[in-house]
């Protein structure tokens, strides 16, 4: 990715996206894997509608595994850079 001009003040290049993505893999290893804590999946099971927000999704990274891990939620990333992958599961923008 080449740097872009936004209002977000950090570059926004393939060495962001490197240093976010090992952001939520090390946040991942803290906690033994896990994408989050608390009654999430609990949650998802019994709402009517199934949705999770990223604010601040970086790479979205977090937000892609969490619509690999669940397939019927709708999962939203946010973010000001424009650093997210083209490529994303259907269940996630």
């Amino acid at each position: 990715m080449s740097s872009v001009s936004s209002t977000y003040p950090l570059p926004v290049d393939d060495d962001e996206v490197k240093r976010s993505e090992l952001h939520h893999r090390m946040m991942q290893f803290v906690f033994s894997g896990k994408n989050y804590v608390g009654p999430v999946k609990e949650a998802l099971q019994f709402g009517q509608k199934r949705r999770i927000l990223d604010l601040g999704t970086g790479s979205g990274q977090w937000a892609i595994d969490m619509a690999d891990e669940f397939p019927r939620a709708e999962v939203i990333g946010i973010d000001i850079a424009p650093i997210q992958p083209k490529y994303v599961p259907p269940n996630c923008t």
